[in-house]
This record gives C-alpha cells, sequence and structure tokens, in this order.
C-alpha cells in the first residue's frame, strides 16, 4: 500500500478566494449604506460669498500696512494696531477671536478704534495657547478681512 500524502492547497486557496469574495461585498455593502450629503443644495451662493472672501482678502493684502495684533507693549492688552489711512469714523466690522482647541472659548467683538487707531482687548478674556484672530471690516464702499494667529502665553 502506497501512503500518498494529501495536499491542502487547493482548500486553503479556495477558503482565501471565499474570504477575499465575502470582505468585498461586505465592503461595498457599507459602502453603499452610508449617507454621502458632501454637496450642498445651495452650493451656488456659497461659491459666490466665497468669492467676495477672497475679495476682501485680496483687498487686505493690497494695503500698504497690514492691521496687527500685539501683546508685548503692554501685558493686560492684547493690542490691534489700525493703519491710519482709513478714517477711523466710517470704519465698521468685527473682530473675532477663535480657539482651535476649544469653541466654548470664541467670542466676538465690535470693532472700535481710539484715536491712536488701536483697540485694546483684555488678556484675561484669553486662556494660554494658540489663537486665530479674524478681523471683518469695511472702510466706506470696500470690504477687507485679514487673519492673524498669535500664541498667548503667561496668563494668570
Amino acid at each position: 500500500m502506497e501512503n500518498k500524502k494529501k495536499t491542502k492547497w487547493p482548500v486553503y486557496l479556495t477558503l482565501v478566494i471565499a474570504v477575499y469574495m465575502l470582505a468585498m461585498i461586505s465592503l461595498a455593502v457599507f459602502t453603499f449604506t452610508q449617507s454621502v450629503e458632501l454637496v450642498e443644495g445651495d452650493y451656488y451662493q456659497k461659491e459666490v460669498a466665497y468669492s467676495k472672501q477672497i475679495e476682501r482678502i485680496k483687498s487686505s493684502k493690497s494695503l500698504p500696512k497690514q492691521p496687527s495684533f500685539t501683546q508685548q507693549a503692554e501685558p493686560e492688552f492684547l493690542i490691534l494696531d489700525f493703519p491710519a489711512s482709513f478714517d477711523r469714523t466710517t470704519l465698521n466690522g468685527k473682530v473675532m477671536f477663535y480657539r482651535p482647541s476649544d469653541s466654548s472659548l470664541d467670542w466676538t467683538m465690535p470693532l472700535a478704534l481710539d484715536a491712536n487707531y488701536q483697540q485694546r482687548f483684555p488678556r484675561a478674556k484669553f486662556a494660554d495657547g494658540y489663537w486665530k484672530i479674524k478681523l471683518n471690516w469695511s472702510g466706506g464702499k470696500q470690504e477687507y478681512y485679514h487673519e492673524q494667529s498669535l500664541m498667548i502665553e503667561g496668563n494668570k
């Protein structure tokens, strides 16, 4: 009697192909059952609004001096230094303080410059960390947008 060893590779190959097909079918079912809401119904209006935002940014970048936020001059205040080329009585806008890591710390304040074209914000309102400051204003008929990142440190 001859002792013939049976090879099991056809069984393993069939098993691997079956598991692969089952995984692909499961992936297809999972993919087709997911809700896809990436496209908005009013995408044209949003694109027009975004185009206006790009124009605001371009207008701001074309200024000879950009608005800037500093924290070195006075330790208890964050200071917005605005270009003096604007008539501060006709300026209208808002300053948004955006904290990417904690949206509960976000806050907005209207633009109100003093005679030196500055506005002070109390540092006590800022938690230590990374902040994005978004300045949106209009000077007459022209609209502007400026964004600056700032690291607040050493706040008690």
